[in-house]
């Protein structure tokens, strides 16, 4: 709220981080802002402008939900990661959302993956898998690539308690390792040259467009 007041600028609430990352705080505020009214949206939308090529990758963290605002981030995005989980409605939410998206003219042709979180086994990650890359490509004729998965692990709760990283906090125990590999499959697919005239850009012009 303090940037939306004008009281500070958003890269002076960027939060620096280990290896260089960059944390905004309360960024899923963010998505909900898109719906907000015509002058919060204008701020959002020249807020995030201060932070448009200050990184070579922003991942932005939508969470659940199928509104407005979610859309607008996902359908100007350059890549759409879907994370799910074991429980069955995390693959029914998952496909309803990539269903909203094929409604929206501009998402057509945009690349879809997918990461599988909390697994209990390398089995129990393929079938999620498996089923939300069927359901796509039968229902929507979308592809969706695996970028892999992420195992249940108590050094999750370990690390939250002392504030720390997990891949900082046990770098060897399977979480981090399986967040490693998830992290060079996305880097793989990456191209800075590309991403620096357009991926944020999109996402403003989308909803100066609205207003």
């Amino acid at each position: 709220m303090a940037v939306l007041n004008d009281q500070v600028a958003m890269a002076d609430i960027i939060v620096e981080g280990p290896a260089g990352i960059g944390l905004i705080p309360g960024g899923s505020g963010l998505v909900a802002l898109a719906d907000s009214s015509r002058s919060e949206r204008l701020k959002l939308v020249r807020a995030l402008q201060q932070v448009e090529l200050a990184a070579e990758i922003i991942l932005v963290d939508t969470g659940a939900g199928m509104g407005a605002g979610v859309r607008d981030f996902l359908v100007a995005a350059d890549d759409v990661l879907f994370v799910l989980t074991p429980d069955i409605t995390s693959l029914a939410d998952s496909y309803g959302l990539l269903k909203a998206l094929h409604q929206e003219r501009d998402f057509a042709g945009r690349p879809v993956y997918s990461v599988i979180n909390m697994v209990h086994s390398l089995t129990e990650a393929a079938d999620v898998a498996q089923r939300f890359a069927d359901c796509a490509r039968r229902f929507l004729g979308q592809e969706v690539e695996n970028l892999g998965y992420i195992m249940k692990d108590a050094t999750v709760g370990g690390a939250t308690v002392r504030r720390t990283p997990y891949c900082i906090f046990r770098p060897q125990a399977r979480v981090s390792v399986n967040t490693r590999n998830v992290a060079r499959a996305i880097l793989k697919r990456e191209q800075p040259e590309i991403r620096l005239s357009s991926s944020f850009g999109r996402f403003l012009e989308r909803l100066q467009g609205k207003l």
